[in-house]
């Protein structure tokens, strides 16, 4: 799977017809379909779709705004889903050109434009994160957590209980596997 983690922009045109294509994070859907209204007040079509994963769900959703049925939104999210990505919307902004497309050539259009956008957004390699949380005594926090870098171990959260700590980590499962086999070793837990 792959994400990404900037939003960018492509323009195509056929038939005198352009469509404007916004890839954006997943977390920036609402703001940049808000900035394509604004910015292309007089676009006929603000059509999108997007994908995004919560606690192992994952979420789709399409808008024709207006386009017939299926000729939008769905070409758009077609893409989406054959290029594997996650946590990603793309935003297509149509101005009509005054030449009509027809069903076929509108769905060619906007997964053009999908298509295009994709390709010229940077895509990451998507890597799903365990989380764990642990109970370590005060003294051996500095060695937890400097064991904790060798590994790549991020630090999500940590609360404090007397002389222990609830410390939340998250990794990938082959990281997490040998950091714990080295902390017990070494018997900080």
């Amino acid at each position: 799977m792959f994400y990404i983690d900037e939003t960018s922009q492509i323009t195509y045109e056929i038939n005198k017809s352009k469509f404007i294509a916004t890839i954006c994070p997943f977390k920036d859907f609402k703001e940049a379909l808000e900035l394509a209204n604004e910015k292309h007040p007089k676009a006929s079509h603000h059509v999108w779709a997007y994908r995004y994963e919560v606690a192992n769900n994952l979420f789709e959703k399409e808008n024709d705004d207006g386009e017939p049925k299926g000729c939008g939104g769905k070409p758009i999210l077609n893409i989406i889903r054959k290029t594997n990505i996650i946590n990603t919307a793309i935003i297509v902004s149509r101005y009509f050109g005054g030449v009509k497309l027809g069903a076929g050539g509108l769905i060619r259009a906007y997964g053009n434009s999908a298509k295009l956008a994709m390709e010229n957004a940077t895509l990451k390699t998507y890597m799903k994160l365990e989380k764990l949380t642990k109970t370590i005594h005060l003294k051996n926090l500095n060695l937890f957590r400097h064991i904790m870098k060798e590994y790549e171990i991020i630090e999500e959260d940590i609360e404090y209980h007397g002389n222990n700590a609830n410390i939340t980590i998250s990794a990938l499962k082959e990281q997490l596997y040998s950091f714990i086999l080295e902390i017990k070793d070494k018997q900080i837990i």
